[in-house]
């Protein structure tokens, strides 16, 4: 039986937790916002919050009682969550922007990178394959990668 969960990534001291969630589907990432969101808020979650969260897919089965799990497949893009997002020449407006992340961001080639509002410094590169779900008042929204840097200066 294939089942659908999302790995939710939160920042630490040297490299990011992840907490894995098994849900019904991967069409409804508003849904999987509120629900990490509601464990933080609950103590449950990880005390920094989740920055981002990707779905993926595995086979299991049962046999003779014991569940047999296949290897993670269908990874989605990363859905950050309340993220802010940065271009190489936005960046070094950012107050915390230091000449390590500008290097970083050249040599890797990252076009762009996320930075949860409000959340701890903890950037991360952003590409096609994001998205940015937002929460606005009581409801959530998700933006694709055009959308989201449509309005960043680039040069």
């Amino acid at each position: 039986m294939l089942k659908h969960y999302v790995t939710a990534m939160s920042p630490n001291a040297f490299c990011a937790d992840s907490s894995e969630y098994e849900v019904m589907t991967r069409n409804n990432p508003a849904e999987v916002a509120e629900m990490l969101d509601e464990k933080v808020k609950s103590k449950k979650g990880h005390p920094y919050g989740y920055y981002c969260f990707y779905y993926w897919d595995r086979e299991e089965t049962e046999v003779d009682g014991e569940v047999l799990k296949g290897k993670e497949k269908n990874r989605s893009g990363a859905y950050f969550v309340n993220a802010e997002v940065f271009s190489q020449v936005t960046i070094k407006l950012h107050p915390k922007c230091t000449h390590t992340l500008e290097e970083n961001m050249r040599c890797n080639d990252y076009k762009y990178v996320a930075q949860q509002i409000g959340g701890p410094i903890w950037f991360q590169p952003f590409d096609e394959k994001c998205y940015n779900v937002v929460k606005n008042g009581d409801a959530w929204k998700v933006f694709g990668f055009d959308e989201v840097i449509k309005d960043i200066p680039k040069e």
